[in-house]
């Protein structure tokens, strides 16, 4: 919008400013290359839609982090070939105070000015009725075709707050630095009081642990030596095994013993029986009673004759069943 060389293009006239104002204009206001908006007599607080009417003997207090809206003193009517630029004041922001609203005013507004201020100082501030609060500056620009100029709003132009803007600077809550201070002071507080519950939580989640872990360390030990009489359990076994191997072994080296025993006693008895006693031709001068023991050793003896092997064979064979009834 703005082309050109800029001192050319600022407007420096009084009497061409004083024509830009339509209303509110005060001479002590104009400055060589601009002029200083004033505060006008109405006045909102943030978080209220409470209006307040300000004059030479009442004012508005800014509590430190309050916003604070008012309306210009002066209201402005901008031809389509002339705009405006607004900068705050430095003494506001000595103070701490901070301006917040647009900074350009396009070609072919018309009406009063709402200005927002902030207090970021740690102290209260007074704002005063007709208080120089920013300076506006003029510029010659390139004519804009009317019909892209927006029509201007009906409360600007008498110098009213918008409803809708006042709706919504109600539910604007603002936070102060001294409460702020307090809120932080209290969080701190909540949070030191929330530091030392977590610590005595977790001193009573130690408790609880510690006996958990003792019993985790039994149960460890416990499973250790449960294993350690599986083994055990299993080389008896394994030795249970052995011995049985060993004692079936044993058992079938017995029985061939006995069967074994049984044979050499029967013919260790044919050995010692196979020699006969035969009565000397002395017996019938002996003894009658030496003479019968004589006869029956001999009669029991003779198994030199075939008809004494078959009475052995036969004694032979009744022997191996009696074996097999004992086996």
């Amino acid at each position: 919008m703005i082309t050109g060389n800029l001192e050319k293009m600022i407007i420096s006239s009084s009497q061409r400013i004083e024509g830009l104002l339509e209303a509110g204009f005060d001479s002590e206001s104009l400055e060589p290359n601009s002029y200083d908006l004033r505060v006008g007599s109405k006045a909102l607080k943030g978080g209220s839609a409470d209006e307040q009417t300000l004059d030479h003997s009442t004012s508005i207090t800014m509590e430190p982090g309050s916003y604070v809206a008012v309306l210009s003193a002066e209201k402005v009517r901008l031809p389509n070939n002339v705009c405006a630029f607004i900068g705050a004041k430095r003494h506001l922001s000595y103070e701490g105070v901070i301006l917040l609203t647009g900074m350009q005013v396009h070609p072919g507004y018309e009406g009063y000015f709402v200005f927002g201020l902030f207090n970021a100082s740690g102290k209260n501030y007074v704002l005063q009725f007709q208080q120089k609060i920013c300076s506006i500056t003029f510029f010659d620009v390139e004519p804009v075709p009317v019909e892209s100029i927006q029509p201007p709003s009906k409360h600007m132009l008498v110098g009213n707050f918008d409803p809708d803007f006042k709706r919504k600077f109600a539910d604007f809550k603002t936070q102060g630095w001294i409460g702020l201070e307090r809120s932080m002071t209290a969080a701190t507080a909540e949070l030191e009081t929330l530091r030392i519950d977590v610590k005595a939580l977790r001193e009573r989640v130690d408790d609880v642990y510690e006996p958990i872990r003792q019993l985790t360390h039994q149960v460890e030990k416990v499973t250790q030596d449960v294993q350690t009489v599986n083994d055990s359990v299993k080389k008896t076994a394994e030795n249970l095994a052995s011995l049985s191997d060993k004692h079936h072994e044993l058992a079938a080296k017995r029985e061939e013993r006995t069967r074994f025993s049984k044979h050499y006693c029967f013919f260790s008895w044919l050995q010692f029986s196979g020699s006969p006693v035969r009565p000397s031709t002395s017996t019938s001068r002996q003894h009658p009673r030496r003479r019968d023991r004589l006869h029956r050793r001999c009669r029991a003896q003779r198994v030199t004759r075939f008809g004494d092997w078959l009475f052995v064979l036969e004694k032979f064979a009744a022997l191996l069943n009696f074996g097999e009834l004992l086996a």
